[in-house]
């Protein structure tokens, strides 16, 4: 699973995921070993709040609001 990353003007990377979590202040080469990390905390963190009133939602892109400005659909590399 591969979540969409933006660059920050200081040059590095921040992710959103579906799960409400954030990936923050990542070089470029160690985005795949952010992903991998938050992947695995959060499957654990999912397991333990299981049956509860806190439960996480499944991880993925978290792709940004539709704006009714730009009515044109995203396009990600």
């Amino acid at each position: 699973m591969r979540l969409v990353w933006y660059q920050r003007p200081d040059g590095l990377w921040n992710a959103d995921c579906a799960c409400h979590g954030t990936i923050a202040g990542w070089s470029s080469e160690q985005r795949a070993e952010a992903e991998a990390g938050h992947f695995a905390y959060a499957d654990k963190e999912r397991a333990r709040r299981e049956g509860t009133s806190r439960q996480i939602p499944a991880c993925g892109p978290k792709l940004p609001d539709p704006n009714p400005n730009l009515p044109e659909p995203f396009v990600f590399p």
